[in-house]
C-alpha cells in the first residue's frame, strides 16, 4: 500500500523500536497488522526497513531519488505537447512520448485533463462545402427563422416535405445485431456484403407532421422527370384533400431539395397553379431535410437484416412501418428543424450532425 509521508515516519519508528528490543521482521509485521489492521505496512516494507536499521540507516524519511520528476504534468510539457499537436494533429501518443520524453500515460493524462483533447475519427460529410455554400446555408436558415419567428407551429401545420430514396430488397444486418459471445481468439461472426447491384426500388415520399400523404414507387426502367414529378404533385393535392381536411385552405408550403427535377419550369408552374409556395432550402443540406435526417434514417434501421423476394412485400413492409407510428413520430423532426437551423447559423454553415442534437429512433 502507498503510505502518506507522516504514516511512513511513524511506522518506521515503530519498526525500529520493535527490532531493537529483539523482534524478528515477521513478528514485527504480525504485531503491526494486529494493531493497525489494513493500515499497517506490508511485509516487504517491514523487511526493507529492518534491513536499513541493520545498516545503521536511521533516517526516517525517503531519500531523494534521481530520474524523472514525480509528475510529468508541467507547464513546459503541456506547452510542448500543444505545439506538437498543432504541427501534427495525427500524432500518436507513442510518437508524442518519444518527442517530449515522458511516458505515454503522462501524455494521455495531459491531453485529457490539461488540454481537453480527444482523438476523433474522421466522419463522412455529404460534400466539402465552399465558403459561399456555407454562407448560403446560413442565409437560408436566417431567412426562414426570421420569416416564421413566433409562428413556427403555424409553419409546421402548413409544411409538406418530400424526397426520394432507394429501398433495397436485401438489407445487411447491423454489425452490432450480429454480435455473439465467443471464446477469446476465435473467429468473429461474419456478415457477407451484398452485391452493389442488388435489387432496389426508387420511392418518392410526401409527408407532413401527421404522417405519410403519398408513397410512390418509380416504375421499372423509368427515371424521375419533371413531367413525372408534376403528376405526383397533382396526386398529392388529392391526397391532402382526402387525408387532411382543411389543410389546403392554409396554403401548402412545400419543403423539397434543389434537385433539377424539383425546380424545373413545369414543376414550378404546377406548384403555382395549386397556390402553394416553397420553403427555402439551401443546396447540399441533407442535415436540414427532415426526410434525410429522420424519416429515411429510421426506415433504413428498420430494414436492417430484412430481405424481400417481391416488390409488393417490400412496399407493404415499408408502408406498415410508417402506419404503425403515431403523430409524435412525424411531428418530432419538424420541431427539431428549427433547432437545426439555429445550429447551422451558430456553426457558420458547417455540417453539424456530429454534435449532440437528439434524433430518436422510434421502435
Amino acid at each position: 500500500m502507498c503510505l502518506q509521508t507522516m504514516d511512513r515516519v511513524y511506522f518506521r519508528k515503530q519498526i525500529e523500536i520493535l527490532f531493537l528490543i529483539g523482534k524478528k521482521p515477521e513478528e514485527i509485521h504480525q504485531i503491526l497488522v494486529q494493531q493497525y489492521g489494513s493500515d499497517a505496512p506490508c511485509r516487504a516494507t517491514v523487511y526493507n526497513w529492518v534491513r536499513q536499521v541493520k545498516n545503521n540507516d536511521k533516517n526516517l524519511r525517503d531519500q531523494a531519488r534521481s530520474g524523472r520528476p514525480a509528475s510529468a504534468t508541467t507547464s513546459s510539457n503541456i506547452e510542448k505537447i500543444r505545439r506538437a499537436i498543432e504541427e501534427s494533429p495525427k500524432s500518436s501518443t507513442r510518437m508524442l512520448a518519444s518527442i517530449i520524453r515522458i511516458s505515454k500515460e503522462s501524455i494521455r493524462k495531459i491531453l485529457d485533463e490539461d488540454l481537453n483533447m480527444v482523438k476523433m475519427n474522421s466522419r463522412w460529410v455529404p460534400k466539402e462545402l465552399t465558403e459561399s455554400q456555407k454562407q448560403a446555408r446560413v442565409r437560408s436558415c436566417k431567412q426562414n427563422l426570421k420569416l416564421w419567428n413566433g409562428h413556427w407551429t403555424e409553419l409546421i401545420e402548413r409544411i409538406v416535405t418530400v424526397d426520394e430514396t432507394w429501398i433495397k430488397y436485401e438489407n445487411c444486418p447491423s454489425r452490432t445485431s450480429g454480435a455473439e459471445w465467443r471464446l477469446r481468439g476465435s473467429r468473429p461472426p461474419e456478415i457477407p456484403k451484398l452485391p452493389t447491384d442488388s435489387r432496389k426500388i426508387m420511392a418518392t415520399v410526401f409527408w407532413d407532421s401527421k404522417g405519410i400523404l403519398l408513397f410512390d414507387v418509380l416504375p421499372k426502367n423509368s427515371t424521375v422527370t419533371g413531367q413525372y414529378y408534376s403528376e405526383l404533385l397533382n396526386q398529392l393535392r388529392e391526397e391532402i384533400k382526402s387525408k387532411r381536411r382543411g389543410k389546403l385552405t392554409k396554403k401548402i408550403i412545400l419543403l423539397q431539395d434543389n434537385a433539377r427535377v424539383h425546380t424545373c419550369r413545369l414543376v414550378t408552374e404546377t406548384i403555382e397553379k395549386h397556390g402553394w409556395t416553397t420553403l427555402d432550402h439551401p443546396p447540399y443540406s441533407p442535415d436540414l431535410a427532415p426526410s434525410d435526417f429522420f424519416l429515411f434514417k429510421n426506415l433504413k434501421i428498420f430494414l436492417q437484416g430484412k430481405n424481400f423476394s417481391e416488390k409488393d412485400k417490400l412496399v407493404s413492409a415499408v408502408i406498415e412501418f410508417y402506419e404503425s407510428k403515431g403523430v409524435e413520430f412525424f411531428l418530432e423532426p419538424f420541431e427539431r428543424l428549427k433547432v437545426r437551423m439555429k445550429r447551422c447559423i451558430d456553426d457558420g454553415g458547417e455540417y453539424f450532425d456530429w454534435k449532440k442534437i437528439k434524433v430518436l429512433a422510434h421502435f
